[in-house]
């Protein structure tokens, strides 16, 4: 198995050696696209969380400013309610 290995070892030297730079340059380029590739992808998927939670944030903001909305026009109409007839009055329930 080791003389196996020594001779995989030494035929790669041997390819590395006998290369032309220009196989280097461009397997160094490829390597260095997936490598940006990735960053590029890990910052799309950072940024799209926080979007999501901004997201989710605001929704809530604005769903509690509609309750606080409601609960207002809520008292409002209860400090009103004196000055009208009730509906069950109107079609003679009471």
């Amino acid at each position: 198995m080791a003389a196996f290995d020594a001779k995989r070892s030494f035929a790669e030297l041997k390819r590395r050696l006998f290369r032309s730079p220009a196989v280097d340059m461009a397997e160094t380029e490829r390597s260095q696209d997936t490598s940006s590739t990735g960053s590029l992808l890990n910052r799309l998927q950072i940024e799209h969380d926080v979007i999501e939670v901004s997201h989710r944030t605001l929704q809530k903001d604005l769903h509690e400013q509609r309750l606080k909305q409601l609960r207002q026009k809520v008292k409002s109409l209860a400090e009103d309610d004196w000055q009208y007839v009730s509906v069950d009055q109107l079609i003679g329930l009471q």
